[in-house]
């Protein structure tokens, strides 16, 4: 299955191969090589681990029988996943499971500069990269979806259980993760420590920056009362139809009066106990209510105060004082008029001045007549102008 994945991926049977080959000599030898390669193989055990191929979505468990697990029938097993382990540890993208979850991980960094120093092939580093193998890739992959999520002032706050099953429940899009118990250890620690988008405090978990306060343990105790009841009421509901069936199954054998009185008699009692749970827990979710608004009108007041106390703050700024305003619109205004005297002075040109202007603009556009008069032509001899001009025209016209 390993080896039809990664087959998959590759696009063809002889980079198949290729992928397969030894990667030791061939990071000096070929850079840009190793590093298609490296990051190749790292991308497929990543996706497998997502996809479930592999047990566990946020780590590798890595043994001996690992190369034979992802061995092809024609190619054999991949020579190179000791060096790919190595390569991203050494970028801390792989950590040890144990190391990651103590919060220790970085103390094994000088023990593994030690023993890589006299190992260069993969069959000779095999023996130390055996172990379980966080992922980084997908533990910040998983907690960019558990973090999609807007929480109300209630349902930030909630125990190390709660964390763990709402954690179980993530989806990458219409598909399940489906993680495992210890992907959810993993995705809280790095929730909490790295991405510190969850705070602790002893057993308590609240969503965001916020520290963890003592109404936030009131809250959640009150939240794990809710939850307490609303097991007892589903248990008694049980046990409640259960004795009902046992009345009915009596009255339908007819067996003793004292019998089936006494089923009736432990119904009685199941039914009286189911309304007291009922009610009890109307009770604590009508609290839970008025707490989740009170949390809110807490909030709400506390970002009235920050915007009193901001806006107090900009008002305090000397150019919005009332006397420094007047000085200023008192000084705009004599600018404006200044302006207006420049203004003024520049504009010397009068209504006389404009009006014997236009007065020559019409005397130079308009035609000027003529000052004498042509000579009377006679009509039976016309002028030896309009005869030059008649032939020119006789001439033009096409025969």
């Amino acid at each position: 299955t390993l080896s039809a994945y990664a087959a998959s991926r590759c696009g063809s049977r002889d980079a198949l191969a290729s992928m397969y080959a030894d990667l030791c000599g061939q990071k000096h030898s070929d850079p840009g090589a190793f590093r298609s390669r490296l990051a190749w193989w790292s991308g497929t055990i990543a996706a497998a681990c997502w996809d479930r191929v592999l047990p566990h979505a946020l780590c590798w468990s890595v043994d001996a029988d690992t190369p034979t697990q992802w061995a092809d029938a024609d190619i054999g097993r991949p020579l190179c996943l000791s060096v790919v382990i190595y390569e991203q540890e050494a970028k801390g993208r792989y950590v040890r499971l144990r190391a990651y979850l103590d919060r220790t991980w970085t103390a094994w960094w000088p023990w593994r500069w030690r023993w890589r120093s006299t190992h260069d092939d993969d069959e000779a580093l095999w023996p130390h990269v055996q172990g379980e193998w966080v992922l980084c890739d997908n533990v910040e992959r998983a907690a960019r979806i558990a973090l999609a999520r807007d929480w109300s002032a209630l349902e930030r706050i909630m125990s190390r259980a709660d964390a763990k099953a709402y954690l179980a429940t993530l989806q990458d899009g219409a598909r399940p993760l489906a993680l495992s118990d210890k992907d959810t250890d993993i995705l809280l620690t790095h929730l909490v420590r790295d991405a510190r988008a969850v705070q602790q405090d002893g057993d308590v978990f609240k969503w965001g920056s916020a520290r963890v306060t003592e109404q936030d343990r009131g809250i959640l105790a009150v939240k794990a009362m809710h939850a307490q009841l609303e097991r007892q009421v589903e248990a008694w509901q049980t046990r409640m139809e259960r004795a009902q069936a046992t009345v009915r199954r009596a009255l339908q054998t007819k067996e003793r009066e004292a019998v089936t009185l006494s089923y009736l008699r432990t119904q009685k009692q199941l039914e009286s106990m189911v309304d007291k749970r009922v009610l009890a827990l109307e009770k604590v979710h009508t609290m839970l209510l008025n707490m989740d608004q009170a949390v809110g009108d807490a909030q709400l007041m506390q970002a009235y105060t920050v915007s009193e106390k901001t806006l107090r703050s900009l008002l305090a700024d000397p150019s919005l004082q009332p006397d420094q305003i007047d000085r200023t619109m008192d000084a705009l205004a004599e600018a404006v008029h200044d302006q207006n005297t420049v203004s003024d002075a520049l504009s010397c040109v009068t209504d006389d001045d404009l009006a014997e202007e236009l007065a020559q603009l019409e005397l130079h556009t308009l035609p000027s007549a003529p000052t004498t008069q042509p000579e009377a032509t006679s009509p039976e001899k016309p002028s030896l102008s309009m005869k030059t001009t008649h032939d020119t025209q006789k001439q033009a016209v096409p025969a």
